[in-house]
């Protein structure tokens, strides 16, 4: 009994078992197929080709796929335009971009030019106001006065920053 539940003679017995029916399933003759047999005519009916064959449904999906390609073709011809209009913005687009680069830089360099000069007029401006300033401080107020009421606002603010407290 324990033989028969060993792995090795179950595989035997498998393997013994499919040999057997190999060799019963080639023995077997096979049975010849029958041929088809063909419809039987249509009394009345000739045969023709399919390629012959026409419908008004099948004319109405030919003409829906003409009406349809004609629309692609004219849609592809829009993009197409509209690719070479925007083609041509961007680059103007683009040289509009660098002329605007190129002005920006000129008028920071304009810039840059203005302080300087305005800091070198500023420092050119200095020892005048200071000995204005000294001037106006040996004179008498009335003389001081009127000759502030003929000059400019910001000018005398400079005159009177550059005067000691004691004066003013």
């Amino acid at each position: 009994m324990n033989s028969l539940q060993s792995g090795w003679l179950c595989s035997l017995i498998g393997a013994l078992a499919y040999c057997g029916v190999t060799i019963v399933a080639f023995r077997v003759p096979a049975t010849p197929a029958a041929a088809p047999v063909p419809p039987p005519p249509i009394i009345g009916h000739t045969p023709t080709a399919s390629w012959n064959f026409h419908t008004t449904e099948i004319d109405q999906l030919v003409i829906d796929l003409q009406r349809q390609r004609e629309q692609l073709n004219a849609r592809e011809k829009q993009l197409r335009e509209l690719e070479t209009r925007l083609t041509v913005e961007r680059q103007e687009i683009m040289g509009v971009t660098q002329v605007v680069a190129r002005v920006q830089q000129q008028v920071e360099q304009k810039q840059k030019d203005l302080d300087q000069s305005i800091l070198r007029i500023q420092q050119d401006e200095t020892p005048s106001l200071k000995r204005l300033a000294k001037l106006y401080a040996t004179m008498t107020p009335e003389s001081v006065a009127t000759l502030f009421k003929e000059m400019p606002d910001d000018e005398i603010v400079k005159v009177l920053t550059f005067m000691k407290d004691d004066v003013t």
